[in-house]
């Protein structure tokens, strides 16, 4: 058997041909089943990560419907708080504008009779602030408690003038002098 140079190229061609038709029927299997492992494994990793989603959605939403009912209550504790301390501040007001009065009566007249009636005012004020203590901011307590002290000075200047008018009327030999009173008048002031 001798072959040629033709049949070489024949045999060739053949074994091209055979392979080559195998070869397209193998990439056209290789390219379907390729496509279709892809859209499998596309599609599992598409409902994975849907499902992932759908847990962070519903997670958000939990924690967010947390917060609305967090942000809510304290809302309603502010407001309860903030109509609480209005009340108060009224309340408070009346009372220390009845005290107000009160040392102005004193003021205009000194007498031993007055002054009981201003002392449990003072008193009466001074409760009212402490026992709203949580209600009243610190800096207002501060101011409202140096104000009572002004007022206890206050009357015990009073007290101490009306002692001296006193001593003065039953004509004690106690050596007041008027610089004493004037003296007593202007820390009053």
């Amino acid at each position: 058997m001798n072959l040629n140079y033709k049949d070489y190229l024949e045999l060739i061609g053949a074994l091209v041909t055979s392979i080559g038709g195998a070869s397209v029927v193998i990439i056209a299997i290789s390219k379907w089943f390729g496509d279709f492992l892809a859209k499998t494994l596309f599609e599992k990793y598409r409902t994975t990560k849907e499902i992932e989603l759908e847990g962070l959605k519903v997670s958000y939403q939990t924690e967010l419907e947390n917060t609305k009912a967090n942000l809510e209550k304290a809302k309603l504790s502010y407001l309860r708080y903030s109509e609480g301390q209005y009340k108060l501040y009224n309340e408070l007001w009346k009372v220390l504008l009845y005290t107000k009065n009160q040392a102005d009566v004193l003021w205009e007249r000194a007498s031993k009779e007055r002054i009981p009636a201003f002392s449990e005012q003072i008193r009466n004020a001074k409760n009212a602030i402490n026992d709203n203590m949580l209600l009243i901011e610190e800096e207002h307590y501060e101011n409202l408690m140096k104000l009572i002290n002004q007022f206890e000075q206050f009357q015990f200047g009073k007290k101490k003038l009306v002692d001296m008018s006193l001593r003065t009327e039953d004509n004690s030999p106690l050596g007041i002098s008027e610089f004493d009173v004037n003296q007593v008048i202007q820390s009053n002031k």
